[in-house]
């Protein structure tokens, strides 16, 4: 009995956030990764042949009874190999496809009680079902500042991640009515941020040269900052291109002030370039893994 919007969305129900179907029905996703035909079940048989009791050969030769185990092999690749493909393929040698493997997981998912797919899925073109999902969508990786930390505040940053978004076909979905939202980027290490930033240098992170400058603006002291942060410069100038030790709480505690500037330029244009492509779905953010979420610091930024 909510507003029916066609999408997804979010709502305050009695002071309460819900989610609710494009329907206008209250929705609670629960969801599995990696629905439909993904590489999970492959394994790497390139010199281990001998290991195997079995092995199909791999051949582009539709004559050869052992042929129809080509689906078998990653994407066309005779390195990797899956035996529980291959079993689907001896079970339902006739109709064995991407889309049928989906429509029958999705069927037996909704029997259990699942209501959507989560991160990592493979949905077909062409399905016989529908089953709201979430997507994923990849950042310029070559925009990266050390692990998976992204230099936000490099020049153009927001521009190559419209463009990144449009390679992956946001625009395309845009209309999608099954498509509740979008995660962007996957346990990004948050965590190592603080060692991470100071260890760069300015002329290689613009992320670098932001730190130093809000460093430069809170401290503005040369002395309090060498203070605080037990080094020695004679300039903030000097920070730039040396790493830059990380061995007092006091420093610590400036880079969780850092990290939730960077966050805020980060989620800013993120959401920006997404907008720009996509009116309709949610932006569900990046997903988080077990050492972020076990720090109480970094949870509160």
């Amino acid at each position: 009995g909510l507003k029916a919007t066609g999408f997804f969305f979010f709502y305050k129900l009695k002071d309460k956030p819900v989610l609710v179907d494009p329907l206008g029905n209250l929705y609670f996703s629960l969801g599995v990764n990696g629905v439909g035909y993904t590489g999970d079940t492959y394994t790497k048989i390139k010199g281990r042949e001998n290991v195997y009791e079995w092995l199909p050969e791999f051949t582009q030769n539709k004559h050869n009874p052992d042929y129809k185990f080509n689906p078998a092999y990653m994407n066309n690749n005779p390195d990797n190999f899956s035996f529980y493909v291959a079993n689907r393929i001896r079970k339902n040698e006739q109709n064995f496809n991407k889309s049928n493997f989906y429509n029958e997981s999705v069927t037996r998912l909704k029997k259990w009680g699942f209501t959507s797919e989560g991160g990592f899925s493979n949905t077909p073109s062409q399905t016989t079902v529908t089953f709201p999902q979430v997507g994923m969508l990849e950042l310029p990786k070559h925009l990266i500042t050390g692990a998976s930390l992204y230099d936000v505040y490099r020049p153009g940053f927001e521009e190559e991640t419209i463009e990144t978004f449009k390679n992956q076909g946001l625009a395309q979905k845009a209309n999608d009515p099954v498509i509740i939202g979008y995660f962007f980027g996957n346990e990004l290490d948050y965590h190592q941020f603080k060692h991470i930033v100071p260890a760069k240098k300015a002329s290689e992170s613009a992320t670098k040269k932001v730190l130093v400058d809000f460093l430069e603006k809170k401290y503005q002291n040369i002395q309090l900052f060498n203070a605080a942060w037990q080094t020695s410069y004679t300039t903030f100038g000097d920070l730039y291109e040396t790493l830059v030790p990380l061995i007092t709480e006091k420093a610590a505690d400036d880079m969780l002030d850092f990290f939730e500037i960077y966050l805020d330029q980060f989620y800013k244009i993120v959401a920006r370039a997404f907008r720009k492509l996509d009116a309709n779905h949610l932006l569900l953010g990046d997903r988080y893994f077990t050492p972020i979420m076990n720090d109480e610091q970094l949870r509160e930024k």
